[in-house]
């Protein structure tokens, strides 16, 4: 199994409600962090954009410290 299906299937609803709330009008705090994590999705999904790709990079990015704030 690749480590996308297995995101896949953990994926949880506030991740979700996180990928919403970047899609809103919330950006991240630290772009660089950021630019990483979009582009590990795209290396760990055969398409991109994607709302599990995008919710990946989502917990990607906060469990490696990144925050969102109001744009």
């Amino acid at each position: 199994m690749k480590l996308s299906e297995a995101y896949k299937a953990k994926i949880t609803r506030s991740e979700m409600e996180e990928f919403r709330n970047l899609s809103n009008g919330s950006e991240p705090t630290d772009s660089s962090l950021w630019r990483r994590a979009k582009s590990r999705a795209k290396e760990q999904f055969k398409k991109y954009p994607s709302a599990y790709s995008k919710a990946w990079a989502c917990r990607w990015y906060k469990e490696k410290g990144g925050s969102w704030g109001p744009s």
